[in-house]
């Protein structure tokens, strides 16, 4: 069995998009957990746009969510979309996947968890949401609140801030950093 998370992401993407890994799709979500981040990313994008997935019972263990919730993740609408995020010596765009509609609150990035329920609480519905690296802060709040409310988001406009539940918008942090 191959090690996944030992192929660098662009090979990675590369084999899922040319098909090759297709029929691997049930054993590489079995060790879901264990990709890197990006991978994660890209092996829910190529699931969305391919329509490729593995068992709602595979889905449910390993995201331990309940079975409405799988089946709202295959026929679920997906968004795109980035967002500046900033540390003392740099920064860069996180890139994140959004899939609307869903009954429950999921992300891959274990630092963020505990931002998503303020925008669950003032959105009143669930969604995933999977980024493409690690990072931490509120800073995603917002644009996550805007890609949920707005249907046609301009591609050239960035968003960073963080909400409460009733849709107050907060400062970045570090936004002089984000700006440059």
């Amino acid at each position: 069995m191959w090690s996944f998370w030992k192929i660098d992401p662009v090979h990675f993407k590369a084999l899922l998009e040319c098909g090759k890994l297709d029929d691997l799709i049930e054993k590489i979500y079995e060790k879901f957990w264990d990709l890197p981040t990006k991978h994660q990313f890209i092996l829910i994008r190529y699931s969305k746009k391919k329509h490729l997935f593995p068992s709602a019972e595979l889905i449910k263990k390993v995201f331990n969510v309940s079975e409405k919730s799988v089946y709202e993740f295959f026929k679920g609408k997906y968004k795109e979309f980035s967002f500046p995020v900033a540390s003392s010596t740099n920064a860069e765009f996180v890139n994140a996947l959004l899939i609307e509609d869903v009954q429950e609150v999921l992300t891959n990035v274990k630092e963020v968890k505990k931002h998503l329920k303020p925008i669950k609480e003032f959105v009143g519905k669930g969604f995933w949401i999977f980024f493409d690296r690690e990072f931490s802060g509120a800073s995603f709040q917002l644009p996550t609140v805007l890609e949920l409310y707005v249907e046609n988001m301009p591609s050239d406009v960035v968003f960073s801030g963080s909400v409460d539940k009733n849709g107050k918008i907060k400062t970045a942090n570090r936004l002089e950093e984000k700006e440059n």
